[in-house]
């Protein structure tokens, strides 16, 4: 007789995973919610097509997670930043020795104001593309 199967988020499971799972996770965190917060919370976590307790796990972890270091956002921007300061440099510098002319000084300092100036722009519209991207990409599968 084959061993009966239970639903994780879209994945069946063995019972012998499920009791698996169920040791690691000992540990227990109880909170106390209005039957109109517990109805929110019941109906988010059937939406994500989870269990209320992994739904709230998840929640949870993914929250804590972004104060574990300095936030994702704030170091992706200062890499666009670089990286936007950097090609501007290069190709104002290759126009400027095409010319036999040097970049001034205040020609440097107004790139790294733009690149400043454009760092959460960027950041934020690479960052939307990937999700999109990242989204069509399960919708494939």
């Amino acid at each position: 007789m084959p061993e009966p199967e239970y639903q994780s988020k879209g994945s069946a499971m063995s019972l012998p995973e499920v009791v698996k799972r169920t040791v690691q996770n000992s540990k227990t965190l109880s909170t106390r919610l209005s039957p109109e917060e517990m109805e929110e919370v019941e109906q988010a976590a059937q939406r994500d097509g989870s269990t209320r307790s992994e739904w709230m796990r998840e929640v949870l972890l993914r929250e804590a997670r972004k104060f574990a270091e300095p936030p994702f956002e704030l170091l992706f921007e200062e890499v666009i930043a670089t990286q936007n300061l950097l090609t501007n440099y290069l190709v104002a510098s290759a126009q400027m020795g095409a010319e036999n002319k040097q970049l001034s000084r205040n020609d440097v300092l107004q790139m790294i104001q733009f690149a400043n100036g454009q760092k959460r722009q960027d950041a934020q519209r690479m960052v939307q593309e990937w999700h999109a991207k990242d989204a069509a990409g399960k919708g494939a599968r």
